[in-house]
C-alpha cells in the first residue's frame, strides 16, 4: 500500500497552507490557482499521499469497498451494454462477499494532467478494478500507489488480469468468412488504443496473412474517432471501385451502426455485403438480419473479476493472476455463403 505521509508534510513541501492542500485534494478550485494545484499534486504523487479522513473501518483498517475505474470511450459503462453487464455481475458478486463497488470515471483531462483518482488518494477503497482499456500513461501513474489492482477485460504485464482471447476469436471469425467464399474483408475499430480492440484487429490480420488474402484490400480502419468518422470511411469505400464483400467490427456497436448505414443506402445485407461483429450484446439479435458475432460471457467475466480481486486482498503474496478465456462464434444471418 502507499506510504503514510501527513497532510502537514505535504503542505510544507509544497510551500502552502494545510487548508490549501485540503482544498486541492477536495477539488475546491475557488481557493487555489492552477499553478498551486500542480505544485501540490506533484508532491502528493511523489509521496503517494493517502488521506486519513477516509471513513475507514478503524477496527479492520479496511473500507470493504472496491473502486471500479473506467476510461471512456474504451469502457463507458453508462453507454455500453457490454460494460454494464460486466459491472452488474461485479456488483452482485462483491455484494455477496460483503463488499461495495465504487464507480469512478477517469477522464482524458485527468490523464493529461496526471491526476490520480480521488478514491485512491482519499483511501476510500481497499483495491481497484480497471475495466477495459486505459492509457499507458495513466496506468503507470496509478500503479505507483501500490493499491491492489486488477485489469478486467484488458491486460498489462505484471498486473492481475482477467481477459479474453480476442485475437484468436477474431482470427476464427475471419477464417469463417473466408470459408464462406469472402476474399475482400475490411475491419473497423475506433482509434482509442484499446488493448482488446487492438488484439481483435491483429487476429483479423493473422487470418489475412495465413490464408493469403491481399493486404492491400483487406485493411484495418483504426483511425476512427467516432461513428461519424466510421461513416465517412465506409462511404469512401462504397464510392470506390473495390467494394468489400464483408465488413468486420471490433464490437457489435460499430458493426451494427455500419450495417444500418449501408442498408439506408439500399445495399442489401447479406446479399451485397456481409457483416460480422464481436461481443454478442443484445443489439446483435435486434437488428435485421441478426448479426453473426463472437459471444462473450460478460456475467462470467464480472464474477471471475470480483472473486479474483477478493483473492488478492486475502492473499497479497499469492502468484500473479492472469486468466484468459476462449470465445465462441455465434453464427446468425448476416453472412452470405459465396462459396456455393
Amino acid at each position: 500500500m502507499a506510504k503514510k505521509t501527513s497532510i502537514r508534510t505535504i503542505a510544507k513541501l509544497a510551500g502552502c497552507s494545510i487548508s490549501t492542500v485540503s482544498n486541492v485534494l477536495n477539488n475546491n478550485s475557488r481557493f487555489f490557482s492552477e499553478a498551486t494545484r500542480k505544485r501540490v499534486m506533484k508532491v502528493v504523487n511523489a509521496k503517494r499521499y493517502i488521506s486519513n479522513a477516509s471513513g475507514r473501518n478503524l477496527r479492520t483498517g479496511r473500507t470493504e469497498t472496491i473502486g471500479l475505474l473506467f476510461y471512456p470511450p474504451n469502457a463507458d459503462i453508462f453507454d455500453s451494454e457490454f460494460h454494464i453487464s460486466i459491472m452488474l455481475s461485479l456488483q452482485k458478486t462483491l455484494s455477496k462477499n460483503g463488499y461495495e463497488l465504487l464507480l469512478s470515471e477517469y477522464t482524458k483531462a485527468q490523464v493529461e494532467s496526471d491526476q490520480i483518482p480521488s478514491f485512491v488518494m482519499k483511501g476510500k477503497a481497499d483495491a481497484m478494478i480497471i475495466l477495459g482499456g486505459m492509457p499507458k500513461r495513466a496506468l503507470q501513474n496509478i500503479l505507483k500507489w501500490e493499491i491492489p489492482t486488477l485489469m478486467l477485460d484488458s491486460y498489462m504485464p505484471n498486473v492481475d488480469s482477467i481477459s479474453t482471447n480476442g485475437r484468436k476469436a477474431s482470427r476464427d471469425a475471419t477464417s469463417y468468412l473466408i470459408s464462406m467464399g469472402h476474399r475482400h474483408i475490411e475491419y473497423f475499430l475506433y482509434g482509442n488504443d484499446d488493448y482488446n480492440s487492438n488484439m481483435r484487429a491483429l487476429g483479423f490480420l493473422d487470418a489475412v496473412a495465413e490464408f493469403g488474402l491481399d493486404p492491400a484490400v483487406c485493411r484495418v480502419h483504426n483511425q476512427l474517432e467516432d461513428k461519424q468518422g466510421a461513416a465517412r470511411e465506409l462511404e469512401a469505400l462504397l464510392s470506390s471501385k473495390k467494394i468489400p464483400t464483408a465488413i468486420m467490427g471490433a464490437n457489435d456497436n460499430i458493426t451494427t451502426f455500419l450495417m444500418s448505414l449501408v442498408q439506408s443506402k439500399g445495399i442489401r445485407v447479406p446479399d451485397d455485403i456481409s457483416f460480422f461483429g464481436f461481443d454478442d450484446v443484445m443489439m446483435s439479435t435486434r437488428c435485421n438480419p441478426q448479426l453473426s458475432t463472437v459471444h462473450t460471457d460478460t456475467s462470467m467475466l464480472g464474477e471471475v473479476g470480483a472473486l479474483s480481486i477478493l483473492h488478492r486482498l486475502q492473499n497479497p503474496d499469492s502468484p500473479r493472476i492472469n486468466k484468459i478465456f476462449d470465445l465462441e462464434l455465434k453464427i446468425r444471418d448476416s453472412v452470405k455463403n459465396m462459396a456455393v
